[in-house]
C-alpha cells in the first residue's frame, strides 16, 4: 500500500508569486520518488471548485482573482477529502487600487484627480501615471506621481482642462517592491457651471483638503480673524447631509452625527461666515477627501 505520510508541504512547489491580485502562480510537484505511471490518482485541488488531474510533473497555472489564503492540496483522485499533502499561498496585496474621483477645484476647468482609497504599506513606493485625453483621444497630458504611507497627498494631480467637453482621464498605479499593478478610467464632463466665488474675501482662508484621523486627532478650520463665527456643513456625494457645526473654530474627528466612524471616500462642504456685515462675509464650496 502506498504510504502518503512521508510528504510535506515542500512536495508542493510555488513559484511566481508576488503577493498581488490578479496574479498568476504556478504549482508543480516536486519529488522524484513518485512512480505517475503507477500512481495517477492525485490531483492539485484549489480551495473551492477549481481541481486539476495530474498525469506527469509538468507545473499546473492557476490565476489568483482575489486577495485571501488559499489552500493547496493534493489529494486522492479516489476520495477528494482524502488529503496527501497540503500547504497554504497568501495574497494580502490585493487591496491596491487605482479607483479615483475627479473634484472640481475652480470651476469651470480645474479638477483634481483624487484617489479612493488610502495608501496601505509603510514599506512601499506607489507610482501613479496620469493621462489625459479628450473627445478625439488625442493625449492631453501624461505625468507620474511617486507616493507614499507618509505623503499621500501626492498621488492627486490637477489638471486645467481646455474646454467645456467630455474628458478620458485613465490611472495606472503600480507599487514597489511588490510590483503590483492596477488602472481605472474615468470621464470627466466639464460643463458650464456657477463660479463659486468669495465675498468680500476679507477673512479668507485656507482649507486643507483632505484628513488622516489616525494621524490628527481632528480635521480643523481656524479663520484669521477670531471674530468671525463659522457654519460648517459636510454631505456625502449623494448630499446627504453627515456633520455640521457653527463655532469660531471648526474641529472635526471623521465621524458623523451618530458618533460612527465615516469611511474612506470625498466628501462636500458649505463653509461660510454667520457674523458680520452680509457684505462682507466669507464662504466657500468645495471637497475635503477623508483617507484611513
Amino acid at each position: 500500500m502506498f504510504s502518503y505520510s512521508v510528504y510535506t508541504q515542500d512536495f508542493i512547489q510555488v513559484s511566481g508569486i508576488r503577493g498581488c491580485v490578479p496574479d498568476t502562480v504556478s504549482f508543480t510537484l516536486n519529488s522524484d520518488s513518485i512512480d505517475f505511471d503507477t500512481l495517477n490518482i492525485g490531483l492539485i485541488y484549489m480551495i473551492g471548485t477549481d481541481n486539476f488531474p495530474i498525469t506527469n510533473n509538468s507545473p499546473i497555472n492557476y490565476i489568483i482573482k482575489k486577495a485571501g489564503d488559499y489552500d493547496v492540496r493534493l489529494v486522492s483522485g479516489l476520495n477528494t477529502n482524502d488529503v496527501i499533502t497540503q500547504r497554504t499561498v497568501s495574497f494580502d496585496r490585493g487591496s491596491i487600487s487605482a479607483d479615483f474621483e475627479a473634484v472640481l477645484v475652480e470651476a469651470p476647468y480645474i479638477y483634481a484627480m483624487v484617489p479612493s482609497d488610502a495608501l496601505a504599506d509603510d514599506a512601499s513606493s506607489y507610482f501613479f501615471r496620469w493621462a489625459y485625453y479628450d473627445e478625439a483621444n488625442t493625449s492631453l497630458r501624461t505625468i507620474t506621481k511617486i507616493a507614499t504611507t507618509a505623503n499621500q497627498d501626492n498621488a492627486t494631480d490637477t489638471f486645467e482642462f481646455p474646454d467645456y467637453g467630455n474628458y478620458l482621464v485613465t490611472l495606472n498605479l503600480r507599487n514597489s517592491p511588490e510590483n503590483c499593478y492596477d488602472s481605472t478610467a474615468v470621464e470627466v464632463e466639464v460643463t458650464n457651471l456657477p463660479v463659486i466665488d468669495t465675498v468680500g474675501d476679507t477673512t479668507a482662508f485656507p482649507v486643507q483638503n483632505f484628513f488622516i484621523p489616525e494621524e490628527e486627532t481632528y480635521y480643523t478650520i481656524t479663520p484669521d480673524d477670531p471674530g468671525v463665527i463659522l457654519s460648517f456643513k459636510l454631505f456625502t456625494r449623494t448630499g446627504v447631509l453627515v456633520f455640521a457645526m457653527e463655532s469660531p473654530e471648526i474641529y472635526w474627528d471623521g465621524r458623523n452625527f451618530n458618533g460612527q466612524n465615516m469611511e474612506t471616500g470625498v466628501y462636500y462642504y458649505v463653509l461660510e461666515a454667520v457674523s458680520g456685515a452680509a457684505d462682507d462675509r466669507y464662504n466657500q464650496c468645495s471637497f475635503i477627501h477623508l483617507y484611513r
